[in-house]
């Protein structure tokens, strides 16, 4: 299969001389910059090539976001209304993204029954957002 993946973030040419690690047969696996573009084109057997394809456009997205947009962080929130595991299953649906283009920087949420609390990881820079969000939803039963 061949792939050619825009890449308008980064200096394709570093990430292709960086990468070339990646390739383990250098018959049947390609990874070259196009010209003077920001595309790469990928050669190889399909699920190689998904995968590069899906390496590099994460690279891309961390690059475009800047060293301090991907920095994550971690938060326990404590409920003092609401029951934190239907507070967090609505946080997680929330966020949801359709199956396999989720990344790492997507917020997570996980209860802990016996604290009644929710633990979040996400970037650093949305925690705040998360926070109240999950205060809005702490409310107390009627």
């Amino acid at each position: 299969f061949t792939a050619s993946v825009e890449l308008p973030h980064v200096d394709v040419r570093q990430v292709s001389n960086s990468m070339r690690t990646m390739i383990t047969d250098a018959n049947t696996q390609q990874m070259l910059p196009a010209g003077n573009s920001n595309t790469m084109i990928i050669v190889g057997f399909g699920d190689q090539v998904h995968g590069m394809v899906q390496a590099l456009k994460n690279m891309d997205a961390a690059a475009a976001l800047g060293a301090e947009g991907i920095q994550q962080a971690s938060a326990v929130i404590r409920m003092m209304n609401g029951n934190a595991v239907q507070v967090a299953d609505i946080m997680n649906r929330a966020y949801a993204k359709p199956e396999g283009s989720s990344s790492f920087n997507d917020p997570r949420f996980a209860a802990d029954t016996r604290t009644n609390s929710i633990l979040v990881t996400a970037r650093s820079r949305d925690l705040g957002t998360l926070r109240v969000l999950i205060a809005a939803l702490d409310i107390k039963k009627q």
